[in-house]
């Protein structure tokens, strides 16, 4: 029976995830959690992460993993604790003990009901204007300075409920909405154009699903799966969720109860540098080039996305580019949109490039005057997770504009990086 119901929902030849994460509330902890969907075990990752404590009559609203693979978690006050009080919601971080900075711009009763690390290094969230009913709205949060922005140019119904943000590989992004009358809809966020488009009604056993899903995600292959609790027992089940029909198609149950699931059901997005700060911020030689370093993958999966850090001064078009060591092929072309002034700048490829484990490859970006660098820094492998940098004495590679760099100096880290999601997760 189960294997008749994934065949109509899973992708063709797609095996289903075969871990997720999730978090738990336990006697005021909160429990980092680990599930093996082919056996159903769960195990507690709580040991190997600094500990979080949720705070009285605190409770939690959000949960999802960052493109470094940090998974930050939401917490609002209850309905009972807002009454009389002014305790926001807070952002906590598995890989720190601290609180993230407080939230600001937030008015009061207002909470973080729901979190998306999204494809291109931003964090969407789903913000309740009134002690976690609605109205709700959408904001992106900066996670350095606590800045809550919201997006003015998409407008939700004001008596109906959002949650469960999730987005595709190739961008689109999904929640879930409860209407008054009870029944849950599939929709798609096209915040930049301001469409709110409702997609289908959600149903499981030819019979419409009534409880709102506990967690939603999406697969490499842009399969989408539900977490919600099918006997109203406590029982949290995975389903395959088709997009095109509402169908729910049981995958799992797991005998837990209270389980947020982190939205992104796959594996983190992954890249090289996360915290290295350029020694030389805004240098320039007068002349365009060609700029990128080699790297590998310790597993299979996908390049998402294209990065570099853009200088000061510097201008004009970029583009971004992955190429094969062996022959100097381009695989994967992206041209940069909506840059900002300075600073480290994403493009989100249009399909996703699969890459082969302990394979090199080549990323570049463009340059036309200006551009960061810090000498001798791939002298040494950078190593970030399944990602590395070649540790070949000829790292941190140079050339004309538009053409496969050979020329290397210094070993030197020109700050040109990827979004990288392994095919496959382990603990």
């Amino acid at each position: 029976m189960l294997a008749n119901l994934a065949k109509k929902t899973l992708a063709q030849n797609e095996v289903p995830p075969q871990l997720i994460y999730g978090i738990r509330a336990a006697s005021g902890k909160v429990l980092l959690l680990s599930l093996e969907l082919t056996t159903g075990q769960i195990q507690d990752l709580s040991g190997d992460n600094p500990e979080i404590s949720l705070e009285p009559n605190e409770r939690l609203s959000g949960f999802t993993s960052l493109q470094d693979g940090t998974f930050i978690l939401a917490t609002a006050p209850t309905v009972a604790s807002i009454v009389g009080s002014a305790s926001p919601s807070r952002l906590l971080s598995f890989s720190s003990p601290q609180a993230l900075p407080a939230l600001q711009g937030l008015e009061r009763n207002s909470t973080v009901e729901s979190l998306l690390g999204t494809n291109d290094g931003k964090l969407l969230s789903i913000i309740s204007l009134n002690q976690g009913t609605p109205p709700f709205r959408l904001a992106f949060i900066d996670q350095y300075t606590g800045q809550v922005s919201f997006i003015d140019e998409l407008s939700l119904p004001p008596n109906q409920r959002f949650s469960n943000l999730s987005q595709y590989p190739d961008g689109l992004i999904y929640a879930t909405n409860l209407a008054r009358e009870g029944s849950i809809k599939l929709v798609k966020l096209d915040w930049q154009q301001g469409n709110l488009i409702s997609l289908v009604q959600l149903s499981y056993d030819n019979k419409p699903w009534s409880n709102d899903l506990a967690s939603l995600g999406c697969s490499l292959s842009n399969q989408l799966y539900g977490l919600g609790d099918l006997t109203y027992q406590g029982t949290n089940s995975l389903f395959g969720v088709d997009a095109s029909t509402g169908v729910l198609s049981l995958v799992k149950p797991f005998e837990v109860d209270k389980i947020t699931f982190n939205h992104q059901l796959t594996q983190p997005t992954q890249t090289i540098f996360t915290t290295q700060v350029p020694s030389f911020p805004d240098a320039t030689d007068g002349v365009p080039y060609e700029l990128g370093m080699k790297f590998q993958s310790a597993k299979d999966g996908q390049i998402t996305a294209i990065r570099y850090w853009k200088a000061p001064s510097e201008t004009g078009t970029h583009v971004g580019k992955i190429w094969s060591l062996t022959d100097g092929a381009t695989w994967a072309t992206v041209t940069f949109c909506n840059e900002t002034a300075s600073g480290w700048q994403q493009q989100t490829l249009n399909t996703p490039l699969n890459i082969q484990a302990h394979t090199t490859y080549v990323v570049t970006v463009n340059i036309n005057s200006y551009y960061v660098a810090t000498q001798n820094e791939l002298t040494s492998q950078v190593i970030k997770g399944d990602l590395s940098t070649v540790a070949d004495g000829n790292n941190g590679v140079y050339g004309s504009p538009g053409t496969f760099p050979t020329n290397s100096y210094l070993n030197c880290n020109y700050f040109c990086d990827l979004a990288f999601t392994a095919a496959t997760v382990s603990v």
